[in-house]
């Protein structure tokens, strides 16, 4: 029988994670370096990222996943990767009456246009290559419970969980 040291699960990994600049992102990240991953860090801010770098030794790319097509060639250079977490988000705190399209357009883009986006270059990658791989998509309890003030945010991450139920088929 064959035992996994959970210390060094992903040596060997190179992981790509999304939203890496702060909260959850940053946190996997210095995980995801402690158990031998070689982490490739996704965030809209370069400050972000440079502090991330040096406590980790991260590689990093500052992108704003708003941008369609600076996200498809930010994730294409960063190719191949075995694993993605898509982890980037925002919210834009608006009444239902009050949100903007604006607002509610750019929480789309990012919370899931983003991902659909860098999942889609990711297993691409992953078949030409035939090295199989995963791919995490981070949502929220949100899709199930109505918050005040999230009415774009609550949309996206709904769409979010739908998408990863088609790109498990």
């Amino acid at each position: 029988m064959t035992t996994i040291d959970r210390n060094r699960e992903f040596a060997g990994k190179t992981v790509l994670v999304t939203g890496a600049g702060k909260g959850i992102g940053y946190a996997m990240v210095h995980l995801l370096i402690e158990r031998g991953a070689r982490v490739i860090a996704l965030s809209r801010s370069a400050e972000d990222l440079a502090k991330l770098s040096d406590e980790t030794g991260c590689e990093t790319i500052a992108v704003d996943l708003a941008n369609a097509q600076v996200t498809r060639d930010a994730v294409r250079a960063a190719q191949p990767v075995d694993l993605l977490v898509n982890n980037a988000g925002l919210a834009i705190l608006q009444s239902f009456l009050d949100t903007t399209v604006e607002a509610f357009d750019q929480t789309i883009n990012v919370n899931l246009r983003a991902a659909m986006i860098v999942a889609q270059e990711c297993a691409r990658s992953m078949i030409e290559r035939g090295a199989g791989g995963s791919i995490v998509n981070v949502s929220s309890l949100s899709v199930n419970v109505g918050f005040a003030l999230h009415a774009a945010y609550c949309a996206s991450k709904g769409g979010l969980d739908a998408m990863t139920r088609v790109m498990a088929n």
